[in-house]
């Protein structure tokens, strides 16, 4: 019987700023999702999800066995330097006077990406959320007025698919430029969003970096939009179930813990194990692209797959066969993987010579994404008979 459960793992934009520099929201490494899966913010909330085969009679049936609430997390941090605001002449200026020296702000919207949503009425909400609060946090009344003259512009937002750096910071979701005096204002500010967010999540980007213009850092007023931490969602994306290949990457890393085997059958284990891998490396039946490779690493922290052999499965009610945790990441906060991290598989007193079966079925569904008796090649399907499990199915 086939029992899954998920793990969200937390994806985590960070959100960064420095003194006469660009302040950015930066990500994490994914951006880490768990069924072991992640998010903005990469994109990180983990899931894992314990999904098993019994070693019994063929069984088709599948029930989940625990879920657990994903959450996806924003971090920001401060690219370079501390939060102290100075000009270019290293001179603290107060961010209480206008460093803008004018009232009313020209604003102009590009957009980079490919696609036609309106976004311009995001940038007006976010404006008019300044408009009402600058005098209270920043300490000086603004205005904006929205224009179509990028060059001419006060400000300029930009809607990009990717911000390569913000200051020191990598793979950031947002940058704008941290101004608390004149000199730090070179016209058009340019303020980068990266697309690809919720409606919700945008405006939260756009308020924050917006907040940094005015002088605003992480330790300001108001903590809900300017605080180091935030919680970003992306739009809607593919699912692991529904990529060719749901991994960032093609040479999947495998640890194997075959410390509870005895020595003398550690061999055989092994052999059954590389002829799983060698089968999916050589396509599968066609079932996934031809780029998917193998490499044995022995550290199982930092492997994609990682197998193991226990005397209790994780999966409960499962006293003999396999049991497999993927974990990945949810950016779109539908409680579905997006993208696979890493997938854990416990074997549990198995015959060794359906081990290979038990594993290519675990891949399968779990490394993979099969979620139809139609995905898995014939040979490692649910209703195979023990006798054809313990051939050699492969060959």
């Amino acid at each position: 019987m086939t029992r899954r459960l998920i793990i969200f793992m937390l994806a985590m934009v960070v959100l960064a700023g420095c003194a006469s520099g660009p302040f950015g929201t930066n990500t994490s490494d994914p951006q880490k999702i768990s069924t072991d899966r992640n998010g903005t913010m990469q994109t990180d909330t983990e899931v894992e999800t314990p999904s098993g085969q019994s070693n019994a009679s063929p069984d088709t049936g599948s029930s989940a066995a625990n879920d657990e609430t994903p959450s996806n997390e924003t971090t920001t941090n401060t690219p370079n330097g501390g939060d102290t605001a100075s000009g270019n002449n290293g001179v603290t200026t107060p961010s209480a006077d206008n460093p803008w020296q004018k009232r009313t702000l020209t604003v102009a919207v590009r957009s980079d990406l490919n696609t036609n949503r309106e976004l311009r009425p995001l940038v007006a909400d976010a404006l008019a959320y300044w408009e009402q609060n600058s005098q209270q946090y920043a300490g000086y009344q603004i205005d904006y007025k929205l224009t179509d003259n990028t060059q001419q512009s006060d400000i300029t937002v930009s809607f990009v698919s990717s911000i390569k750096k913000c200051g020191v910071k990598e793979r950031v979701e947002g940058c704008a430029p941290y101004i608390t005096s004149p000199n730090d204002i070179s016209r058009p500010v340019n303020v980068q969003i990266k697309g690809g967010y919720t409606d919700d999540s945008t405006r939260q980007l756009l308020i924050h970096e917006l907040g940094h213009t005015l002088g605003l850092d992480h330790d300001d007023r108001p903590k809900k939009i300017m605080a180091a931490k935030s919680d970003l969602t992306t739009l809607p994306q593919p699912n692991v179930t529904e990529r060719a290949l749901p991994w960032d990457h093609s040479t999947l890393t495998v640890a194997v813990d075959d410390s509870n085997i005895p020595p003398q059958k550690r061999n055989a284990v092994n052999a059954q194990i590389d002829a799983a891998l060698k089968y999916y490396e050589q396509g599968a039946g066609g079932t996934v692209p031809d780029r998917v490779s193998f490499k044995r690493v022995s550290d199982p922290s930092t492997a994609d797959i990682r197998i193991q052999f226990s005397d209790k499965s994780p999966c409960s009610d499962l006293n003999t066969g396999s049991c497999s945790i993927p974990s990945g990441y949810d950016p779109d906060n539908d409680d579905t993987l997006e993208q696979y991290h890493h997938v854990r598989i416990v074997l549990t007193d198995l015959d060794t010579k359906t081990i290979a079966w038990h594993v290519g079925n675990r891949l399968g569904e779990n490394a993979f994404g099969f979620d139809k008796m139609s995905d898995f090649p014939a040979p490692l399907r649910s209703t195979t008979s023990k006798e054809e499990r313990r051939s050699r199915w492969w060959t």
